[in-house]
């Protein structure tokens, strides 16, 4: 890429939709290889996807700022991107690695010692590029006023090709980053194999060789030189993939113009071991419309795949792409769709046998690096959504984009809370990204707090800005892990203000009311809620800038978490309370799911079904409050260990049992529509606990849920709950904190991939 312009960065790709790798590349396998038009490592073929990340070294030179490093290395490696490729320069200026010619600035130096050391600790490759065709970070230019300061007669940046003195200053520059011993790793960088292949210059061009002999005769002579050097490593020109003269009727697929290369003879270079293209068609093409600039992309790949293929013989990486928020028209869909159609482009013609084996997006960022934006970036968000289209239903399933969507999920209800605090918010992306490396893809969390401690409601209309912006950050920390939100309204308890909070502001403004199940009947109090309602729903994100009530990382709303009602126990006082707010809800968003938030207790419209209740009522009835038309889904709850207290295992276990099953059965045959297990787990405060019973116990549910999923009408569950490290003034006694263990997190992980493998069958 060319220009490195101040930029914010933009939230949403589907690097997950990429070319999946054969052998994931990992740091500590040995030295990748080239066998024909294939990579290899360790004897096997190895497909790859990557990125960039120009600015590592440079963001590294301050100790304080090499968490970004680390973080994005993280973020990438979750997702399953294994090659990384980065600057191995900076040429005079602002951190300058090489300050004049043969000079160099230890502290720089060891900052790139870093980037190949944390590269190594996440399975990550490093392609390393010795010096850039433009000023960006010294360059060519940078040489040439070098050797013309030193009173070498040049006339322009061409001379960089064939002046003597700079070409020895290039020589030197390369056998010192080659020849580097890691104060870190103590490795010499020519022994590393987290190095996969040294790359000569970012996008070599030339103005005064259009015929590409002296870019070619540059690149032979550097070539053998760098092989001279190191014979462990690949090697790479850094080409964009112009075509020149030696096969004159290829440069019809040149977008217009060329820039003095020759895809195939510089490549054909004995020394050079894979070839590469870049790809910019809305800066190339930038007059014409979207259709043709995907098709120029079209005949770009598949032409360079064929000549790789059939006369290099040689791998080709697809080494620069994307799209820029500077586009007309752009927009995240846009920029996803455009990501999409370019990694399944690759894929096809990867599986007819065509030569395209890694790619390498344009580019990932750390949070708070707007500085170096260029409109491409994307920060920090690897794992974004496999689909961007919102979760409907289709009588009693769940459907994404056509499609059957089973889920695995959790909750976590603390997540606006602590993002209230951007010095916290590390639990909630520690979470999220822990969350998703174990399969889980729904998260049920409060976009409620009311009144109190870090209120996001501080009384009725009147709002912490502060907390809303936790709540923007958790949306967005979803979005880049690829988890959707069901988020709840409100609350039944005290907890965080709920019904309880709404009552005591009536009270307080001369209301007369007379306990907390007013909040179903009063007016006033519906007021407040709905205002509550309406402000959430029509939020604008100051992260990602969409609507809350357009964002599909919002799979769903839940009016109230477990509502009860203890002056009605038909149900039928929560059931007009239940119609009233979930038509409010329908006519602000007609976009997102809704569900009721409830544990699923029987009440009067079916009075056989009560025995199946534990022991008692608490004011809802599962199927009439289900069968209100604008609620999309069923729920239930279940927590035997505390509605069973003094019970045996056993007894609970059938309890669940016969819980689950009815619940299901009313769904699909009464209600016809999808049932979620909204909430279980096992505490550790009963009698007996031990981890083993609590991963027996999450078995047994995960078990029934599958089982329930296979046969319809279930489609999936949220364990509570997840937890970050360091939260324990958050316990409940069900927390979970997967990083901590591991064998629950197994348990979590093989039922996410037994739900996802439903998606397929």
């Amino acid at each position: 890429m060319s220009r490195f312009h101040k930029v914010g960065y933009v939230v949403g790709v589907l690097i997950t939709l990429a070319l999946v790798c054969q052998a994931r590349v990992h740091s500590h396998g040995g030295f990748v290889r080239t066998e024909g038009t294939r990579f290899v490592l360790g004897g096997s073929s190895s497909l790859f996807n990557g990125f960039n990340s120009y600015w590592m070294m440079h963001v590294a030179t301050e100790p304080s700022e090499r968490y970004k490093v680390s973080n994005t290395f993280r973020e990438a490696a979750d997702a399953g991107l294994s090659v990384c490729r980065t600057w191995a320069f900076s040429d005079g200026g602002d951190r300058a690695l090489q300050i004049s010619p043969g000079t160099y600035d230890e502290r720089v130096f060891q900052a790139l010692d870093f980037v190949i050391s944390e590269a190594r600790r996440y399975g990550i490759r490093l392609i390393l590029s010795f010096v850039n065709n433009y000023k960006d970070y010294g360059g060519r230019p940078q040489y040439v006023e070098w050797a013309r300061n030193a009173g070498v007669n040049v006339n322009g940046e061409d001379d960089f090709y064939t002046t003597p003195t700079v070409k020895e200053y290039y020589k030197n520059h390369v056998k010192r980053v080659i020849t580097r011993f890691n104060t870190i790793t103590r490795i010499v960088y020519k022994d590393d194999p987290t190095i996969m292949a040294w790359e000569l210059m970012n996008e070599p061009r030339c103005q005064a060789d259009s015929s590409e002999k002296m870019v070619n005769g540059w690149v032979q002579e550097m070539a053998s030189f760098v092989k001279s050097l190191d014979k462990n490593h690949l090697l790479e020109i850094g080409m964009e993939g112009f075509y020149g003269d030696s096969m004159p009727e290829k440069k019809v697929n040149n977008p217009g113009y060329q820039v003095g290369t020759d895809f195939i003879s510089n490549n054909l270079i004995k020394e050079i071991d894979f070839t590469t293209i870049h790809a910019y068609p809305d800066i190339w093409l930038s007059g014409q419309n979207e259709s043709a600039q995907m098709a120029f992309m079209q005949r770009w790949m598949q032409s360079h795949s064929i000549d790789s293929k059939g006369i290099l013989k040689k791998p080709l990486v697809m080494a620069e792409f994307g799209k820029s928020s500077k586009g007309q028209g752009y927009s995240l869909g846009a920029r996803d769709q455009y990501l999409s159609t370019v990694y399944q482009s690759m894929n096809n013609f990867e599986s007819t046998g065509g030569g395209i084996s890694g790619s390498l997006v344009w580019q990932l960022m750390a949070e708070g690096m707007d500085s170096y934006g260029d409109g491409y970036a994307l920060a920090c968000e690897a794992r974004v959504l496999q689909n961007s289209g919102f979760v409907q239903t289709r009588n009693t399933q769940f459907i994404l984009n056509g499609s059957p969507f089973f889920f695995n999920g959790f909750n976590s209800y603390w997540l606006m809370h602590i993002s209230a605090e951007p010095s916290q918010r590390n639990k909630v992306s520690d979470v999220f990204r822990q969350a998703s490396a174990a399969g889980l893809s729904v998260c049920r969390t409060w976009a409620f707090s009311d009144g109190g401690y870090q209120a996001l409601q501080i009384s009725p209309g009147v709002y912490d800005e502060r907390v809303f912006q936790g709540l923007d950050f958790v949306i967005s920390e979803a979005r880049k892990n690829g988890i959707r939100l069901v988020l709840t309204l409100s609350n039944n308890y005290q907890d965080f203000g709920g019904r309880p909070q709404y009552v005591n502001w009536a009270k307080s403004a001369g209301v007369s009311v007379n306990n907390d199940d007013d909040f179903y009947i009063n007016a006033v109090i519906k007021g407040y809620y709905k205002n509550h309602v309406k402000r959430v729903i029509t939020r604008v994100n100051t992260i990602t800038g969409v609507a809350y009530k357009d964002d599909p990382t919002i799979m769903a709303w839940e009016l109230m978490n477990e509502p009860r009602c203890q002056i009605d126990y038909s149900g039928k006082t929560l059931n007009g309370w239940v119609q009233e707010m979930a038509s409010y809800v329908k006519s602000i968003d007609n976009k997102h799911l809704l569900t009721v938030g409830m544990e699923g207790f029987y009440g009067d419209s079916l009075p056989e079904r009560k025995p199946v209740n534990p022991g008692y009522q608490v004011g809802t009835d599962f199927i009439s409050n289900h069968l209100i038309r604008e609620i999309d889904f069923t729920t239930i709850h279940a927590y035997p260990d505390i509605w069973l207290n003094g019970k045996d295992d056993n007894a609970q276990m059938a309890f669940l049992q016969t819980w689950t099953t009815s619940h299901l059965t009313d769904s699909r045959t009464i209600i016809k529509k999808p049932m979620i297990f909204a909430e279980f787990g096992k505490s550790s405060k009963d009698p007996g606990y031990s981890i083993n019973a609590r991963d027996s116990f999450l078995n047994a549910v995960y078990t029934n849920i599958y089982s329930s999923a296979r046969s319809g009408g279930m489609g999936g569950g949220l364990v509570w709950q997840i937890m970050a490290e360091g939260m324990e003034s958050y316990y409940d006694g069900y927390e979970i904190v997967l990083s901590k263990n591991p064998s629950t997190s197994s348990v979590i992980t093989q039922q996410s991939r037994r739900m996802a493998a439903l998606d397929h069958m």
